[in-house]
């Protein structure tokens, strides 16, 4: 007759744990109370779930149908109250008894919650589960700042997660630096340096006496009796294992629930894993750990005890607010016979520190770049003699560390992806069981580098090793068939080998033709690369770029005129209106972009048109600069903080004329109102109290998306910068036709913060020099064409009226 299986708790440790059993095919009947109402997920990625990258389903590790297929019982929303050791039972808060022959709590822990006087009330949340995130989202839809009590790991997610929703956010940690149970004090401040440039606030070394407001949080009182405004508040202060059940079952308990080596607690029939455990003394809050004890815990409780758990090395690799950080071993260094080899770079949020004794690793952090992480955990784990000058253990970098051939001499049971617990054991069960050929087969199938990712180099390794000859690299993306290089290739091209046209670049890379999508490409890529000194290619550009008017369904264009931060005056309106009922132009309509478009004009009529306007292009036809929509600010709303009418207009004048990518579209609001939009634009700048926020990568068109944001800053002078270098960046990285949200998140937020607004002050003088020379090389096409066009040609039509339609692109 099957044994009865009971598990109380749904989350990562308890379901790694039950899969690992379930792999042993045991006659089990087996129950999961889950206290939440959700499948199992994946915890590191609650932070995702409060910025908006990802939904609930999206950070499902196990979905119902998983459930199924194994014949597990699951009871969602099921709280267990009681257990009943004598007599095998346990109570759920509806007075069900359920009997087992085997229990597994895997309970994990419960947040810590200071006492602090107003606790209660309204706008003051904890941040653990996916409630908790359901709730601090909705509460960010009427509020401006939140606080933030802890700089723990989670506590910093959470922060990162309000600020993305355009929250001014405030970090207040009662110790001297921040994550002081993962890094140094030196480490610490690296990462606060990184954080407060992204425009997170943080206080140290700060205790929290109260919480102020009349049944709503209205703000945060601290000891030293200084207050932060403040309508939203989230505690993240810490855990302890929730040990509630083990009190009731009499097991014995310390600070966990006390197990041995085969993680069995002090009743023969009772069996604990993850967060609630405490081993040895220790009690472990990270992922890796707690798949360590699964394993061997499947094996005991199934009857094949063999696996002793002998404790994990502490080690910490994850991204905190999109910052890198690794932590393993003794890292503080500050023993007697410990050594320490550092490395520094303040500008660049670099900090690397390997500790070293007896010739011999023990301990390293990591933030910034932590590319060398699973090299110097090896070594910290191997307890390996340092061979090498030290300094060089900084340095040696991942290409060398970590060959297929070093990642292979590891044993079957060492983490590989520490997020979701999968190990190398796994991944190659996987590759040859199911025969994966790519990085992505393996993600789908083992799950393996779908948390922060950066375990996806030891993932590709591994298939490397073992798929051999049916190894699949990941799509290469290359411009065209026609130039078969990526747009990175073609740009250093251009650069060292100083082409000057399209044809150059076809005859020599390329089929010496091209086509209708790649010469368009390359005559982009030029110009950019080479700031405007290029040999401009007519032929090689679409009809709207030939004749600076967007060619329409009938034949005409369209011609919109700029009107900077859509601000016009009385005189350019009667031009308009002139030239409208001159040339018989069939509608004048109002954009959404605060501009007005002359429609239905005769492609022989645009130059004479320009020439009495003598306005400038408005680009509406390119992949270009289009506009910047601007609200009325300070200058005559009453709920305006920033000047964002001149703003728009500095903005859009710095920018106006130059070839993006993509089209890009841009908006600055006077206040968080976001009356012009600005947070679903490519480029927007929103008006706070004492500054602006900087957001990118918005769109609302086909896709709706909120923008996130780029940098927080306090003058108009830091807002402007910053977009320019964001422009400027997405210039020279994004592909052809890649607009700005679809390249921010195909490269992180984070990665964009690092490389523009936090980058090196040579880097971003760089861009900014680049961006300088391209504008001084821009004209208004409008004001030089429609005095000496391109060709004689340029403006007359040949095409007979019933061709048209035919030759019209739909």
């Amino acid at each position: 007759m099957p044994k009865r299986l009971v598990v109380v708790g749904n989350g990562m440790a308890g379901m790694a744990c039950l899969d690992q059993i379930l792999k042993k095919k045991p006659d089990f009947d087996i129950t999961v109370l889950s206290e939440e109402p959700y499948y199992n997920y994946n915890r590191i990625l609650l932070s995702s779930v409060i910025n908006g990258d990802k939904k609930v389903e999206d950070i499902y590790i196990n979905t119902r149908q998983w459930y199924e297929a194994n014949h597990i019982d699951l009871r969602l929303g099921t709280k267990a109250v009681d257990v009943n050791a004598e007599g095998k039972t346990v109570t759920t808060e509806t007075g069900e008894e359920i009997s087992y022959d085997l229990l597994l709590l895997a309970t994990g822990s419960i947040p810590v919650i200071p006492p602090i006087a107003g606790k209660e009330k309204k706008g003051v949340f904890v941040f653990r589960n996916i409630a908790d995130c359901e709730a601090i989202i909705e509460q960010c839809q009427v509020s401006k700042r939140a606080v933030v009590i802890g700089g723990g790991l989670l506590g910093l997610e959470a922060a990162r997660g309000l600020l993305t929703r355009n929250m001014e956010v405030t970090v207040v940690h009662l110790a001297g630096h921040l994550m002081e149970m993962q890094l140094d004090e030196k480490g610490g401040r690296i990462l606060k340096s990184a954080l407060e440039q992204m425009g997170l606030k943080v206080r140290l070394n700060t205790l929290t006496t109260e919480f102020l407001g009349n049944g709503k949080v209205e703000g945060v009182l601290f000891k030293d009796g200084t207050i932060e405004e403040a309508d939203l508040v989230v505690i993240s202060c810490g855990i302890r294992p929730n040990i509630e059940l083990a009190k009731k079952a009499k097991l014995q308990i310390n600070k966990g629930i006390i197990v041995n080596d085969y993680l069995e607690t002090s009743d023969p029939a009772i069996f604990a894993v993850g967060e609630c455990v405490e081993h040895r003394g220790k009690v472990y809050g990270l992922v890796a750990p707690l798949f360590d004890q699964g394993r061997v815990l499947a094996e005991t409780i199934t009857g094949q005890k063999g696996a002793l758990y002998e404790g994990s090395t502490t080690a910490t690799k994850l991204k905190v607010a999109g910052i890198e950080v690794f932590s393993a071993g003794e890292y503080r260094g500050d023993a007697p016979g410990m050594e320490a080899v550092v490395y520094e770079d303040g500008a660049k949020g670099i900090y690397k520190k390997v500790v070293v004794a007896k010739d011999r690793v023990i301990g390293a952090v990591l933030v910034g770049e932590s590319e060398d992480a699973n090299r110097l955990l090896e070594k910290i784990r191997k307890g390996e003699a340092i061979t090498s000058p030290r300094q060089a253990l900084l340095f040696e970098g991942i290409e060398k560390a970590c060959a297929a051939e070093d990642v292979m001499s590891r044993p079957d049971s060492d983490t590989i992806c520490g997020c979701i617990g999968v190990t190398k054991g796994q991944i190659i069960g996987a590759i040859r069981e199911k025969g994966l050929k790519s990085v992505s087969d393996v993600k789908s199938c083992t799950k393996a580098s779908t948390g922060c990712g950066t375990c996806s180099g030891l993932v590709e390794d591994i298939l490397r090793a073992v798929a051999g000859g049916n190894f699949q690299k990941e799509k290469k993306e290359i411009l065209c068939e026609c130039v078969p290089f990526a747009k990175k290739q073609i740009r250093t091209i251009i650069q060292t080998q100083r082409l000057k046209t399209v044809q150059e670049v076809l005859e020599i890379y390329g089929n010496g033709t091209g086509c209708s999508l790649c010469k368009p490409a390359l005559s982009f890529i030029l110009d950019e690369v080479l700031c405007g000194e290029h040999r401009e290619d007519r032929s090689a550009r679409f009809i709207n770029d030939r004749v600076h008017a967007n060619i329409q369904r009938d034949g005409t264009f369209s011609v919109v005129p700029r009107m900077r931060g859509g601000v016009t005056s009385p005189e350019e309106l009667r031009k308009i209106a002139d030239v409208a009922e001159k040339y018989k132009v069939p509608m004048v309509k109002v954009t959404g972009s605060q501009r007005l478009d002359l429609l239905g004009v005769k492609k022989e009529d645009l130059p004479k048109i320009w020439a009495e306007l003598g306005m400038t292009s408005g680009f509406a036809y390119a992949k270009a600069v289009r506009m910047v929509k601007s609200c009325v600010g300070t200058d005559f709303c009453r709920y305006g903080t920033q000047n964002s009418i001149q703003t728009g207009i500095d903005l859009e004048t710095m920018l106006e004329g130059l070839y993006t990518p993509a089209k890009v579209k841009m908006g600055v609001v006077g206040c968080p109102r976001n009356c012009a939009e600005a947070t679903v634009k490519d480029i927007g700048l929103v008006g706070i109290e004492g500054g602006w926020q900087v957001v990118i990568g918005g769109a609302a068109g086909k896709r709706v998306r909120q923008a996130d944001i780029l940098v927080t800053v306090s003058t108009t002078e830091e807002a402007l910068e910053a977009a320019k270098l964001f422009f400027q960046y997405y210039r020279e990285n994004g592909e052809y036709i890649e607009r700005t949200y679809d390249f921010v998140e195909r490269l992180g937020i984070e990665r964009v913060r690092r490389e523009t607004v936090l980058a090196s002050e040579e880097v971003r003088k760089g861009l900014l020099e680049r961006l300088a020379k391209s504008k001084a090389r821009a004209v208004n096409p409008w004001a030089v064409e429609s005095k000496k066009p391109i060709h004689p040609f340029q403006f007359q039509d040949f095409v007979l009226p019933k061709e048209q339609e035919a030759l019209i692109e739909r």
